[in-house]
Formats: C-alpha cells, sequence, structure tokens
C-alpha cells in the first residue's frame, strides 16, 4: 500500500470519527418511581441533549454542557535540554474538561428542571459514569447513577 493511501484511510478515519455520536439510557428515581433519561453526546464534544420521561408521563428536554476551562497561549515556556543544543519554545495552549456537568430542561407541561452530574470519566463525559440529581420548579427530586 503506497505511503499516501495509507494517510488518506487514516484520515478518512478519523474525520468518521470525528461525528460520531453515542447515546443511552440512564434509570434513575424520583419520589414518584423510576426515571428514564435518554442522552445523546458527540465523541469527544463536552455537551449534548438529554430527555428525561417522568413516570406520569411529563417529559423535559434540553441540553446539558460540561464544564471546562481554557487556557491560551499567554504565557511562553522556554525549557533547555541538556541533550540538545536547541531551545524548545513551548506555547502554552490548553483546556481542562471538569468532571461537573449542569444542565437546564422545558418540560412539555411548562415545568423546567435543573440537573447537576459528577463525572466519573471527564474525558468521556457521561458515557463514562457518575452521579447526578435533578429537581423540577415544581420541587420533583430525581437521584441516579450511571
Amino acid at each position: 500500500m503506497s505511503k499516501s493511501l495509507s494517510i488518506f484511510i487514516i484520515l478518512n478515519a478519523a474525520l468518521m470519527l470525528a461525528g460520531c455520536e453515542s447515546s443511552g439510557t440512564i434509570r434513575g428515581m424520583s419520589e414518584g418511581g423510576s426515571v428514564q433519561m435518554e442522552y445523546e453526546q458527540g465523541f469527544q464534544e463536552n455537551d449534548g441533549t438529554l430527555k428525561v420521561t417522568m413516570k406520569d408521563g411529563e417529559t423535559f428536554s434540553g441540553k446539558f454542557v460540561q464544564k471546562s476551562s481554557s487556557k491560551s497561549g499567554d504565557g511562553i515556556s522556554i525549557a533547555i535540554g541538556k541533550s540538545s543544543d536547541n531551545d524548545t519554545i513551548i506555547l502554552d495552549d490548553s483546556t481542562t474538561v471538569s468532571s461537573q456537568a449542569e444542565a437546564l430542561l422545558i418540560g412539555n407541561r411548562g415545568s423546567t428542571m435543573k440537573c447537576r452530574f459528577q463525572l466519573s470519566n471527564p474525558e468521556s463525559g457521561i458515557d463514562g459514569g457518575g452521579i447526578g440529581s435533578c429537581k423540577t420548579s415544581k420541587g420533583k427530586s430525581i437521584n441516579m447513577t450511571f
């Protein structure tokens, strides 16, 4: 296989993965019984959509966002290596993904729901598991482990 064909295949696979989404269902408990939460999350993205169905049939939908902080190339570090005659310049650009995520969902009966999540594996988002709690504007609480 030629080198250019190999590079093409690798780049094509990377582009396909970049567009992938994951989805799943999380089960939770509320005062009224079990609750089902469906989510969709883009591959290596720190946001996505949620849909919660309460036992009484009320549904809530909206977006969740994983907290993150970024640091742009304000600082330049110069490292002088012993094994090299060249100085190394490193631009200090980075994004740190938090283990915390939040959601605001709108209900089909005029209520709202706020959720907070503590993620077990922040780099994987909701797919990585965690715990969460939600509260509706009418005072109903939901607790979940995923």
